[in-house]
């Protein structure tokens, strides 16, 4: 039970840290931190693991990892509304230089 509890304490920390390179904007190092944090699960034996759960939901993890999905769920919708106004900005663009390009093919054509 003291080494679960010392996987979980660890687990703990890991997710921390994770919260503090997502507000460093440390993706790489976020990747590396969560595969770390996968293998402290996956090294908790089947036998273990009703006694982690238990743990995990009495240590409260649950609010650090709710945590964590939403930092990253709200950095998602930011990116997803940048790559937007990215693409809007293309088409006007795209159809500026469009219109400009016609009204110059005015002064080209044979009367």
């Amino acid at each position: 039970m003291d080494k679960l509890k010392e996987k979980l304490n660890l687990y703990k920390d890991i997710s921390l840290q994770i919260i503090n390179l997502i507000e460093k904007e440390e993706y790489i190092k976020i990747s590396i931190k969560l595969g770390e944090r996968q293998e402290i699960i996956n090294s908790v034996s089947e036998i273990d693991r009703n006694d982690f759960i238990q743990l995990y939901n009495r240590m409260e993890l649950i609010e650090i990892d709710s945590r964590i999905r939403d930092i990253l769920q709200g950095q998602l919708l930011e990116v997803k509304k940048e790559l937007h106004e990215y693409k809007l900005t293309k088409q006007v663009n795209t159809m500026y230089y469009n219109l400009n390009r016609e009204k110059v093919n005015i002064f080209n054509k044979k009367v």
